[in-house]
């Protein structure tokens, strides 16, 4: 299979059912995978260079370096791509990851947003006192929160942090690869390339 007359492949994502490629040059395309025609089919286009995030039930797209268009994080209820479920500009340096059932949580600099795309409204909002490297939810209405090498356990409904778990490991890589967590432990990459598990329940 080949994407005829497109720029180059950036991403492939999937979920249950299905892959999607995400190529871009001024634009960003996301095109679904059709396994009968061995074609990629577009299901929509954003303006500039963006990063797809593939939910359960949204698809985000956000800014990713290079991206000198305005700041906008765009939210697509998943195949429904004519138009956005919501749209959110940002300022200056942003994580985003979504939450179940359908939050988007994204930082701008030491400042960490839940937004509900389908009320439209801003659920929890909290400062966290620097600046943010990467986020993702753990379990229930917790995030782990990472701010330079060390982790913290938020929960969002509250804004307080519950625990500092790390104050000052070597991260490399890509931590969304680093990382799992349930209700009562976390499963990380550490110093030296170990894997580390912290029991906090």
């Amino acid at each position: 299979m080949s994407i005829e007359a497109r720029p180059e492949v950036f991403q492939i994502v999937a979920d249950e059912s299905n892959v999607y490629f995400v190529t871009r040059d001024e634009v960003t395309y996301f095109l679904k995978y059709e396994e009968k025609t061995q074609s990629a089919v577009p299901q929509l286009s954003v303006p500039g260079l963006k990063k797809i995030i593939l939910g359960h039930e949204l698809v985000v797209a956000l800014p990713s370096p290079g991206d000198v268009t305005l700041k906008r994080i765009w939210v697509y209820k998943k195949g429904f791509y004519s138009r956005p479920l919501g749209t959110r500009t940002i300022t200056g340096y942003s994580v985003v990851s979504l939450c179940p059932p359908h939050y988007v949580v994204y930082s701008e600099d030491m400042q960490v947003s839940v937004w509900d795309p389908v009320t439209k409204r801003t659920v929890s909002h909290f400062g966290t006192g620097a600046m943010v490297t990467f986020l993702r939810p753990a379990f229930s209405s917790f995030l782990l929160v990472f701010m330079g090498t060390s982790l913290h356990l938020w929960d969002w409904k509250t804004g307080e942090r519950l625990y500092r778990l790390y104050s000052g490991l070597e991260w490399t890589g890509n931590y969304g690869n680093l990382l799992w967590a349930n209700a009562s432990s976390i499963l990380s990459g550490g110093v030296d390339h170990q894997l580390e598990m912290i029991s906090f329940m």
